[in-house]
């Protein structure tokens, strides 16, 4: 029972790992089991050696990371996705933008930064781009 625990803390290593590298969230949900059903075993076995809790613990750690990095990776995309259509379009300064701050677009808020200068609250300004959740915007001529 111990060698099937062990074999399931490294894959659950090396799936860990695999998350961070290549971004795919189910490896990192196999991960989270196999670590959570390797851990159960060692258990039921007597416990892990004392050399081995450090590093159990850091494989949730490194698990962890990795579904909160995926979570955070999906988000950026999905704002990335919504900002592209609001290219081109006014908004109105929220903040004052020195040179970051909110704007307001079509009844949104957005973070945003100027491209160069800086605008009062209550402004108006062009979205020019965007990069991740973040609106890049320029002073209206």
């Amino acid at each position: 029972m111990e060698s099937v625990a062990y074999g399931l803390l490294i894959a659950a290593l090396v799936l860990a790992v695999l998350d961070l590298v290549l971004g795919f969230e189910p490896l990192g949900f196999l991960s989270l089991g196999a670590l959570i059903a390797g851990g159960g075993l060692l258990i039921a076995a007597g416990g892990p050696p004392g050399w081995l809790t450090p590093v159990l613990w850091a494989g949730v750690g490194l698990t962890l990371a990795g579904q909160v990095w995926s979570f955070v990776r999906i988000r950026r995309a999905m704002h990335a996705d919504e900002a592209r259509p609001l290219i081109g379009r006014i908004a109105i300064a929220r903040t004052g933008l020195t040179p970051e701050g909110e704007v307001v677009v079509k009844g949104e808020r957005w973070k945003a930064v100027m491209v160069r200068g800086t605008a009062r609250e209550g402004e108006s300004v062009r979205v020019v781009g965007a990069e991740g959740n973040r609106l890049r915007v320029e002073k209206e001529r």
